[in-house]
């Protein structure tokens, strides 16, 4: 009997019947997992811990829709990229947007967190894709501000060095790494904790710390991941979810961006950090549900 990887023991703890499958998009090869049917629901995570980021709210999700969670490039079973030299829109956005084209021949709905967050609003205002409805969790673009305990990793060796020696890929620092984001202690489930450690292990340029390395600046976040130019043209419905505790995202600026929007609208979660949607599932599938419609 052939044992089981990482991906596929997280698969287990889904609950409902999860397909597999890497898509070509635009001549990268992206990773992504399949749930349920009804109207497409595109899940990006963010940093680079993969689709496994959405394992407790796509059994759920999948209830009304049909869930499309994809591995960012760098992330999970998707191509390895150096972060370190990485351009956000040729090596992100564009093989997400390939991948949309050819998965998607209908309107489809976007939930972004995080980097995935900055991805799903250009999506949005893509000529050639057909957003419906837009959920940003936590998303970067909306400040500019860099959060103090961040700004040593835009050093280059520093991040370098941490990387290889306090936060070592081992299921302990994964472990400390996922939950240090959050507003309180999780249980987290050994099969994810696996599944995170497989792949950030792959290669030195997968190591998370090396992506918030590319996304820092000493002060202020890089020009290229703001969303000030893009806000103004989206047209769809938008969401934003923010946890109050997040200890990266100024959710003030991120509410007060929002509502300068005509079709936005904003949703605390007071006692969660950076990922309300793992940190309470029901109550964020509460909160997404209406908005998508089901």
């Amino acid at each position: 009997m052939t044992s089981m990887n990482a991906e596929e023991r997280l698969v287990q703890e889904i609950g409902v019947p999860v397909r597999l499958a890497t898509i070509d998009a635009g001549g990268m090869p992206l990773r992504m997992a399949e749930a349920g049917a009804g109207r497409p629901l595109l899940l990006l995570h963010g940093a680079n811990i993969g689709w496994g980021q959405w394992h407790p709210n796509i059994a759920a999700l999948a209830a009304h829709h049909r869930v499309v969670a994809l591995d960012l490039p760098g992330a999970g079973a998707s191509p390895v990229i150096d972060f370190t030299r990485a351009d956000f829109a040729r090596d992100f956005l564009a093989p997400v947007a390939a991948f949309c084209r050819s998965a998607f021949a209908e309107p489809f709905d976007v939930i972004g967190h995080s980097l995935g967050g900055w991805i799903a609003a250009h999506l949005a205002v893509d000529p050639a894709l057909s957003v419906r409805r837009l959920v940003l969790v936590n998303p970067v673009g909306l400040s500019p501000r860099m959060p103090w305990r961040y700004r040593p990793l835009a050093v280059r060796p520093l991040a370098r060095l941490i990387a290889r020696t306090a936060m070592r890929p081992t299921p302990d620092t994964v472990r400390a790494f996922l939950g240090s984001v959050l507003a309180a202690p999780q249980t987290m489930p050994d099969a994810y904790v696996s599944y995170v450690t497989a792949h950030v292990s792959r290669s030195p340029q997968t190591h998370p710390l090396m992506l918030i390395h590319r996304m820092s600046g000493l002060r202020r976040v890089p020009a290229a991941l703001a969303l000030d130019a893009v806000l103004p043209e989206i047209a769809q419905p938008m969401l934003v979810i923010c946890g109050l505790k997040d200890p990266l995202t100024d959710v003030r600026a991120a509410q007060a961006a929002t509502m300068r929007m005509p079709g936005g609208s904003f949703i605390a979660f007071p006692d969660a950090g950076h990922v309300p949607a793992f940190e309470y599932p029901a109550r964020f599938h509460t909160a997404v549900e209406p908005f998508l419609g089901a």
